[in-house]
Parts: structure tokens; C-alpha cells; sequence
């Protein structure tokens, strides 16, 4: 929906009395013309192409050239506030911006001189409306702001004033939620990746879902760089592009981990292989592109065909671990990806409708999962010290032959069978047959029924 309404008169000015909570600042002047800084601070309703504006998207074509947009809206404030602190809430925006009060500048944010431009202005601010530009009573008070976008068309997000304290906690709330929060898991994701790689290492390579499981925290990392290293001087477009590279990355790394944890496709390797390789190529094409436009129609492209047949697979392999195998195990995982799915659906409904949220919440679902899955690889390594003793299960007593004990034992323990066929000297194909009649003896289908056993029980010769 385009923002640019027919001209028409501004609704009187509102009186802001602090008694009855802030005063939201909705109907607005808007101009859009060349850009020059403090061109269109007087504007009326007379001036030549004047807009009235009340929300909605700014025009498509910013492309053709650059361009400004100036909105102006009015408000007074009651004479009983002349000793009080009053700020003006800014909500969250998509493009750099000057913003003036009776004509003189009290805040800008971001960047759009030749050649530096920084768009991805992720926190709200409280901005303190000083008494001495204020005026009281049945004097106007004139907020011009001054938009100076590349190519984003989005609206205004929420403005309005109220009493210092308020403005400040509702600023704190949104930004902790929005931003510092997902800042807090970078720094936790890249302690416990460097502590993942430190098991896999001391475990001599030996499970190689430890050092996926770094890779993920490492993604993560990544993933969110443009919202941890945030200020207005940063390069956006190199952030953006390794952001959403990581992004692919992650999705990647995540689909092999539950491949690699459930024993899912154990034997068609291929397929995990594959899709890595196809999210190597799409995070390159991604991270290689050279403007924050492009950057985000080609992770459109690589979100469509790959990061979502990837979820979906995830929660396939997951599913078949837990109802085909039964093995709980993986309960937190796939709740997990269900929750990413919910805050992607939340974040989409917003982009479809072109309204800034109260907090995009993708970043939530994504930490979700990498929680799960350390959780779980933790759980397995402090199962040996908070659980009871296991009943054992004998596998001689089963009936296995020498042999089949030995291949399930060293399955159990986490040689692949690559691995067991090089320690007995044997083909690969003569451990899979083992292992086969092993599994059929067991009951048990597959490696995954067998880890499930394993929780059951401690398994001996």
C-alpha cells in the first residue's frame, strides 16, 4: 500500500498533558523531493506536491534517483509540563535520518553521504525534547523528519511523547528484546563452539557430531554479525553479506548434525554431503554480492530452494528418529525447529504486510535450536554421572556370535564402520553384513534403535 495519500488537511494539533499516557504522533505532512538537508523544515499544507501521510510505504521507484522525504507533524504540550522531562520515542527505521524539533536538529542515525550509506538501524531511541525548544500552551510544536532511503520503501514505525522515564524503559524493553538479547547469544555461541571443538579434539575425532555442533555455534556467530558489531560507521553491506551467508551456513550445518546425531542416512552419506555443498555455493553467491539489494534478493532465492527444503528434511529425519526408532532423544531438537518455523512464519507476516514488528524474532528460533542441540550433546555427556546404573544386557547371552558382539560394541562406541572394517582387517561390506544380523538378533533397527538400547541399557559381551 503506498503511502502517498491525496493531499489534505492535518487533523488540529494534539495537546500532550502527561496525565493520560504518551501522545501518539500519526498524521503527517510528506514531501518528497531532491535531497537537501533542511530544505522542506517549513512545510505546509500550501507547498507545492505536500502529501498527507498516516502511514503505509514509500514509493518503489527510489532507485531512478536519489531521493529525500520530509514529514512533518505538530503537537502541543500542556503549560503544567513546563518543568517536566519529556522524549520523543523513535521507533525502529529502515533508512538514515535527520530529525528536527521547531527547526533545530536533536537527533540523526545513520549514514547517506557519498559513498558510505548504513540502513540496518536496529534499536529504538529515546530523544530528550529539551524545554528550551519546546513550546507550551497554544503554540504548535513542529517535529520535521528528514528520510534519506537507497531503495527501502518502508514506513514510518512508531513516534510518539511522553515523560522521560517512560519513553526510556519502553526504549530499554524494545531493545533488549529486539537486539541485546541475540548480542548476549553470539558471545555464549562462540564460547561453547570453541568448547565443542576442544571435546571433539581431546575425543580423538571420534564423534564427529561434536565438531558439526561447533560449526553451528560458529554459523551462529555469524548469522548475526550485523547485530552484534552495531553503529552507524560499520561497513553494512560486508556485515549483510557474511550475516546472511552464515545464515545458509547454519541451515546446512544443521541438516548434517541430524543426519550425524540420529544416524538418519548413515549409509547414504551422499545426501547430507550434497546439501553442505549446495549451501557452501549458495553462501559464496550471497556473500559475494555488492550491494545490500542484491544481497538480500539473492537470500530470498537461497531461503525458497534451499534453507527451507533443508528445515523440512531436518524435521523429517527427526520425526522417523522418533517414531520409527523411539528414540526421545531428539524431542528438544524437533521442538526446537518447530520454533523456528513459528517465529520465521511471525517475521514473514510482517514482511507480506510491510510493517515493522515489535522485535523480528528468526534470530529466536535459530538460538532455539542451537540451544537444543548443546543441551542434548551435554545431556549425553553428564549422563554418565547423574543417572542411575543401567540394567545390563548381554549380548552373548542374546545369542551374538564373537563377531557381532564386537562390531556392536564398537558401534556403540562410535567407530564408523569405515573405521571398524580398518581395526579387523575386513571389507566394509563384511562389517555391514555383521552389523545386519547383529541388528535383527537385537531387534533393533538400524544404528539409531541401537543408540536408543543403548540408553537402556549398558551393554556387555
Amino acid at each position: 500500500m503506498s503511502a502517498l495519500a491525496p493531499s489534505g488537511r492535518l487533523a488540529a494539533a494534539e495537546t500532550f498533558d502527561g496525565r493520560g499516557g504518551s501522545l501518539e504522533i500519526k498524521d503527517y505532512l510528506l514531501l518528497e523531493s531532491p535531497r537537501e538537508e533542511r530544505a522542506h523544515l517549513d512545510l505546509s499544507e500550501t507547498t507545492p506536491g505536500v502529501r498527507h501521510y498516516a502511514g503505509g510505504l514509500l514509493p518503489s521507484d527510489l532507485r531512478l534517483s536519489p531521493k529525500m522525504y520530509t514529514f512533518k507533524a505538530t503537537f502541543r504540550v500542556d503549560p503544567s509540563l513546563g518543568n517536566a522531562d519529556l522524549s520523543l520515542y523513535m521507533g525502529l527505521a529502515e533508512y538514515p535520518y535527520r530529525l528536527y524539533l521547531n527547526g533545530i536538529e536533536i537527533f540523526a542515525k545513520g549514514r547517506y553521504q557519498e559513498g558510505y550509506y548504513n540502513s540496518s538501524l536496529r534499536t529504538v531511541d529515546s530523544v530528550y525534547l529539551s524545554p528550551d525548544l519546546l513550546r507550551y500552551g497554544a503554540e504548535d510544536n513542529a517535529i520535521a523528519l528528514e528520510a534519506y532511503p537507497q531503495y527501502e520503501n518502508w514506513g514510518l514505525d512508531r513516534i510518539y511523547v511522553d515523560r522521560r522515564a517512560a519513553v526510556d524503559a519502553a526504549v530499554f524493553l524494545r531493545n533488549f528484546i529486539g537486539i541485546n538479547v541475540i548480542q548476549g547469544a553470539f558471545v555464549l555461541a562462540l564460547l561453547l563452539g570453541m568448547y565443542f571443538v576442544a571435546l571433539f579434539i581431546f575425543a580423538r575425532r571420534k564423534f564427529g557430531k561434536y565438531f558439526v555442533c561447533s560449526l553451528i555455534c560458529a554459523s551462529f556467530c555469524l548469522s548475526y554479525l550485523n547485530m552484534t558489531i552495531h553503529y552507524d560507521a560499520n561497513d553494512e553491506v560486508l556485515l549483510e553479506a557474511l550475516s546472511k551467508g552464515g545464515i545458509i551456513l547454519m541451515s546446512s550445518f544443521m541438516l548434517v548434525f541430524c543426519c550425524e546425531f540420529t544416524s538418519v542416512l548413515n549409509r547414504r552419506r551422499i545426501f547430507p554431503l550434497a546439501s553442505l555443498g549446495l549451501g557452501a555455493i549458495a553462501a559464496i553467491l550471497v556473500m559475494t554480492r555488492q550491494s545490500k539489494e542484491a544481497i538480500l534478493t539473492w537470500f530470498g532465492y537461497a531461503a525458497d530452494g534451499l534453507i527451507v527444503p533443508q528445515l523440512l528434511a531436518d524435521i523429517g529425519i527427526l520425526l522417523y528418529a522418533l517414531i520409527g526408532a523411539k528414540s526421545r532423544r531428539v524431542v528438544p531438537l524437533l521442538s526446537s525447529f518447530a520454533i523456528i518455523i513459528a517465529t520465521a512464519a511471525h517475521d514473514v507476516v510482517f514482511l507480506n504486510k510491510s510493517v515493522l514488528p515489535y522485535a523480528w524474532l528468526a534470530a529466536y528460533g535459530y538460538l532455539a535450536a542451537v540451544i537444543a542441540i548443546v543441551a542434548t550433546l551435554a545431556s549425553e555427556q553428564g549422563n554418565p554421572y547423574i543417572r542411575e546404573p543401567k540394567a545390563r544386557l548381554s549380548l552373548g547371552a542374546l545369542g551374538l556370535s564373537e563377531s557381532e558382539q564386537l562390531n556392536i560394541l564398537y558401534a556403540i562406541g562410535g567407530k564408523s564402520v569405515k573405521e571398524t572394517a580398518a581395526e579387523f582387517g575386513v571389507s566394509e561390506s563384511t562389517v555391514r553384513n555383521t552389523l545386519a544380523r547383529a541388528y535383527k538378533k537385537l531387534k533393533v533397527t538400524g544404528k539409531t534403535g541401537l543408540a536408543t538400547l543403548a540408553e537402556k541399557y549398558d551393554i556387555i559381551k
